[in-house]
Parts: C-alpha cells; sequence; structure tokens
C-alpha cells in the first residue's frame, strides 16, 4: 500500500487549523453561531458529493481484455480494483459521519444560540455547554470541509483508473 505524504500532511495541517478555529470558538462562542447555517448548508452540499462518490465505487468497473491473459489475471485485477474501492469507501463512509455528526451539532448549537442569546444572564453550565458544542461544531466542521479539498483528486483518481481498465 502506497502511503500518500501529502494527504497526511493535509491532515495534520487541518487538524491544527480546525484546533485552532475550535479555541476561538470556544471563547467567543456567539460569533460562530450565525455561521452555523452557512456551514450547514455547505456540509449538506458535501454530504450529497460523498454519497455520488459512494454510488461510484459500488459499481464494479468492467475490464477490457486487453488487461488481462486469463481468468486468474482477470481474477487477480477484478480483486485489486475491490480492494482499492473498499479502501476508498471506508474514508467515504467516515467522512460521511464527520459531515453528519457536523450537522448534528449545527442543529444544537442552532438551538443554544438562539435560547441563549443575552449571554450576561447565562449559568456557568449553560455558558460550557454552549462553549463546548460551538467548539466541538467548529473542530468537526472545519476538519471535515478541509479535508472534503480531497474530493477532487478521489475524484480524478476514480475516474482515471476507471479509464485505464475498460
Amino acid at each position: 500500500m502506497k502511503i500518500s505524504w501529502t494527504k497526511i500532511a493535509w491532515f495534520i495541517i487541518s487538524v491544527f487549523i480546525s484546533g485552532f478555529a475550535a479555541y476561538y470558538a470556544y471563547y467567543n462562542p456567539m460569533k460562530f453561531v450565525p455561521f452555523t447555517d452557512l456551514l450547514a448548508t455547505i456540509i449538506s452540499i458535501l454530504i450529497g458529493i460523498s454519497l455520488a462518490i459512494s454510488a461510484i465505487l459500488s459499481t464494479r468497473p468492467k475490464l477490457s481484455n486487453q488487461y488481462y491473459e486469463d481468468d486468474t489475471e482477470k481474477k487477480r485485477l477484478e480483486n485489486l480494483i475491490k480492494e482499492d474501492d473498499l479502501k476508498l469507501q471506508d474514508g467515504q463512509f467516515l467522512l460521511f459521519w464527520f459531515y453528519y455528526i457536523s450537522l448534528l451539532l449545527a442543529v444544537v448549537l442552532k438551538f443554544l444560540g438562539i435560547e441563549w442569546t443575552d449571554a450576561d444572564k447565562l449559568e456557568i453550565d449553560a455558558n460550557i455547554i454552549l462553549k463546548s458544542t460551538s467548539a466541538l461544531f467548529v473542530f468537526i466542521a472545519s476538519l471535515s470541509l478541509l479535508w472534503s479539498a480531497t474530493l477532487p483528486s478521489l475524484l480524478k483518481k476514480i475516474n482515471s483508473q476507471r479509464a485505464r481498465i475498460s
């Protein structure tokens, strides 16, 4: 299995940026409540893209006769494609759940932001809930949004793989 150091570096950068944003959101939660709708809309669109990629990966491409000489070779190539697609599907599954958790946190944050707009009257426990929810939402939403920047390269990889073998 080939390790993509670029993707690992991007993931680390994404975690760092998301952590910084979450830290800021913890101490200024009311500044992030207005952006909840916007981020939820973007994440909803990304869920659709992720589901489309999963649908593409679930369809098996037909191998052209030029890529194998006998049934054993054909079976080996089919298994390689299947293993590669399963790894990509696992990644999409994980990303989908990041999106979904982000949407759930957006709903909670929106509720908390609307109900608790007067920060001076918040009890300490309620304030901690708002701050924690805001920080968690911003961390997961920004991480999934930043990590989604790899979706175009994933689509390109799938498309080129399908074109090469058909």
